[in-house]
């Protein structure tokens, strides 16, 4: 598997959260599990649709079955490969480094707006 594939369409687990934190809170973390299931179910929808339509398109072409295999796989490597620079470019522009490690407690701060 292609670096750009590993990381656009692998789906980390994040189940620890359900089973608890240290003040006995279930499910803290099932959000976040969540919607990195969506994400990678949605992310390997669009890489297979796109390796679909391109070996479509090229066996229509009248290229040979593995030669339009191939311009597919091509072209959803592609894919992958631009949505993980995708992926670094937000990250680095994104995310901030203050704040980071501070405990926040999210009743106070609902409480207070």
């Amino acid at each position: 598997m292609g670096g750009g594939q590993g990381a656009v369409v692998q789906v980390p687990g994040g189940h620890g959260g359900s089973l608890g934190d240290r003040e006995g809170r279930v499910g803290a973390d099932e959000g976040r599990a969540a919607g990195r299931q969506l994400g990678g179910a949605l992310g390997l929808a669009v890489i297979a649709t796109v390796v679909s339509d391109a070996t479509a398109r090229s066996a229509a072409a009248g290229h040979a079955q593995p030669d339009a295999l191939t311009a597919g796989f091509h072209a959803g490597f592609a894919v992958s490969a631009g949505l993980l620079v995708a992926g670094v470019l937000a990250a680095v522009t994104l995310l901030r480094e203050e704040g980071r490690g501070e405990r926040v407690n999210l009743l106070e701060l609902q409480a207070g707006s």
